[in-house]
């Protein structure tokens, strides 16, 4: 078994779950990686750890107003759940919909949304919006209980285009006033009663009581409205599919998938994938789930795995940042020729061709032999870099990835005549 495989299926556990224990890694390394990765964004056992189960020693899950319980609920479907992608991506939306119980003030509201989010996260992107516009934690939080035809409440409305599709910028303000208008009427059943009744019922069982959506036609704004160039009777669900049909929600929600999962900085290969992540987007017609399998299966992530992974490029990190910061040895030139790129807490390198001709050098002057064994291993996407300067690329630190034709290929390129193949095995 190749420990190249084993670390990309490593990789691709901690990003798509939380992680996976060795045998389920050895398990999985047998399989094609792209089945792999069908099995996460399509799982046929969604099961955890059963809920009596739980609450027969931790008896505190039954008194769901409280935000302790209402987290520890979640953590153990994190923790048991045989469809981690599933609970990575309610992660996700729960991050990225901003709702808190610091306002919402019931546990049992924010876990229903949380619920939501693991049932409709990973489908259509305009069905998740339509029950996010509909979520009760959704409607206090932003106070859409409080947006009526006679006296708009614009807040749902910005942060509906701002924060969770489309960005600053694809919009105007006039556009989030006929998006605000559109969603009056939709607010929380009896909430005055519902709050009451949550803050004062007994222990058990009734805390599981949760607010519940309700649409009021009579306080629904029914006039024409011009939303981002079209015009009509729009109601909520007209905006959420204008919202999904727009250039700028795919590349919102692909990018923000991509720094989620992939990487916090975005380079040039990023920017790439996340156009085809786009491209799957609106062919998919807005489905997450393909939006993500594209993802995850890219050559790009798969790169930035075996960077991370890589044992050579651990050990040289420290040399690369002497090279980078020894102003007493302003000789060398490396300063001019390199830069440190900060992804996941790691460092990459973005360096010209030139600073192969420099490695050479430096192993003549014996800093160190190692250096020189760096450079084969990037030889493959440098080479084919028109501009001869890219990101840093890792091949997987194996004998059977090397591909001698490339050495020639960079020898006849840059006028390298000696880099050395190695294996890190």
């Amino acid at each position: 078994m190749m420990n190249g495989q084993k670390e990309l299926v490593a990789h691709l556990m901690r990003r798509a779950g939380f992680g996976a224990t060795k045998q389920e890694i050895e398990s999985l390394t047998s399989l094609e990686y792209e089945k792999i990765v069908d099995s996460l964004v399509y799982p046929s056992d969604r099961n955890s750890l059963p809920d009596d189960l739980i609450r027969r020693y931790h008896v505190d899950q039954n008194e769901m107003r409280l935000i302790n319980s209402a987290v520890g609920k979640w953590v153990y479907k994190m923790v048991t759940t045989k469809a981690p992608l599933i609970e990575k991506m309610s992660l996700f939306w729960h991050g990225l919909f901003a709702t808190g119980y610091s306002k919402v003030f019931h546990g049992q509201t924010m876990y229903s949304q949380i619920k939501m989010f693991r049932n409709h996260g990973m489908g259509s992107f305009s069905e998740l919006l339509l029950k996010l516009s509909k979520d009760p934690a959704m409607l206090y939080w932003l106070d859409n209980h409080d947006n009526h035809a006679t006296e708009i409440n614009e807040n749902y409305g910005r942060e509906l285009l701002e924060l969770f599709s489309m960005s600053i910028g694809n919009y105007t303000e006039d556009d989030v006033k006929e998006c605000s208008r559109s969603f009056t009427g939709w607010t929380i059943q009896n909430a005055e009663y519902m709050g009451l009744r949550a803050q004062s019922a007994s222990i058990w069982p009734y805390s599981q009581i949760a607010w519940q959506h309700e649409y009021i036609s009579s306080d629904h704004d029914d006039g024409i409205k011009t939303f981002l160039g079209k015009t009509g009777n729009f109601n909520g669900e007209d905006i959420i599919e204008i919202i999904c049909n727009h250039s700028a929600t795919a590349e919102f929600i692909s990018r923000r998938l991509y720094q989620f999962f992939v990487a916090d900085e975005i380079d040039i290969d990023g920017e790439t994938l996340i156009q085809e992540m786009v491209k799957s987007y609106f062919k998919s017609n807005c489905d997450i789930s393909e939006v993500l399998k594209c993802m995850f299966n890219s050559d790009h992530l798969k790169i930035i795995s075996l960077i991370l992974s890589s044992r050579l490029y651990k050990n040289l990190k420290p040399v690369f940042k002497i090279l980078l910061f020894d102003k007493e040895n302003p000789k060398l030139g490396i300063s001019s020729l390199v830069s440190f790129k900060t992804i996941l807490g790691l460092y990459f390198l973005q360096i010209s061709a030139t600073f192969f001709t420099v490695i050479v050098s430096l192993v003549k002057l014996n800093i160190s032999e190692e250096i020189s064994s760096l450079s084969s291993m990037y030889l493959k996407h440098l080479a084919t870099s028109t501009r001869g300067t890219k990101l840093l690329t890792c091949l997987p630190p194996a004998k059977s990835f090397m591909v001698p034709s490339w050495e020639a290929i960079f020898e006849k390129r840059f006028g390298i005549i000696s880099i050395r193949a190695v294996s890190v095995e």
